[in-house]
């Protein structure tokens, strides 16, 4: 006599890739489950001293809403706005500011001529440049483009040097007026 039935046949193929998987994926949960304990236990650690400081924020805030204290005399504020205004007074500056300088200089200096200085006071308005090349044709046409650009209103050449150490580049120093 045959018995025949309908069960579904195992796959062993599907067998150990299976198995390894279920390990996988119980050795990551193990892993998760040590970093969680781990960090609830830094936790743990750390509650007492983040318990001082939200008392600390805590009284803080008290204080703040308790302790308020008087508007300042008439007096106190003329006299602070005073030296407000002398420190913007100081610190003001004419003309551009040294970001926008280095642009326009970068845009009117020639491929041949680089910048070896560059020292400006804003709160002046003026600016020493040294500028180098391997000739003096660069240099001047550099100085004429300076000359005719609307931001400066007075272009000197100061002086007119050969490079230290028996370099034979050629150097200008310029001194600007920055147009107010």
């Amino acid at each position: 006599m045959k018995i025949s039935t309908n069960f579904v046949r195992p796959l062993p193929r599907l067998v150990q890739p299976l198995t390894i998987a279920l390990w996988t994926a119980a050795l990551v949960c193990a892993a998760a489950a040590w970093l969680l304990l781990r960090d609830a236990a830094n936790l743990r650690a750390d509650l007492p001293h983040l318990r001082q400081r939200l008392a600390n924020v805590q009284a803080g805030s008290h204080a703040v809403v308790t302790g308020l204290q008087p508007a300042p005399s008439a007096q106190v504020l003329a006299e602070t706005r005073n030296r407000v205004a002398a420190v913007n007074a100081a610190t003001q500056t004419r003309g551009i500011t040294t970001l926008a300088l280095l642009t326009e200089l970068e845009n009117l200096l020639p491929a041949q001529a680089w910048l070896v200085s560059l020292h400006h006071r804003a709160t002046d308005g003026e600016v020493m440049l040294i500028v180098a090349a391997a000739s003096p044709a660069p240099l001047s046409n550099f100085l004429l483009k300076l000359e005719r650009a609307p931001q400066f209103a007075e272009v000197l050449l100061l002086r007119e040097s050969q490079a230290a150490g028996g370099n034979p580049n050629v150097q200008y120093e310029i001194h600007l007026k920055v147009r107010s």
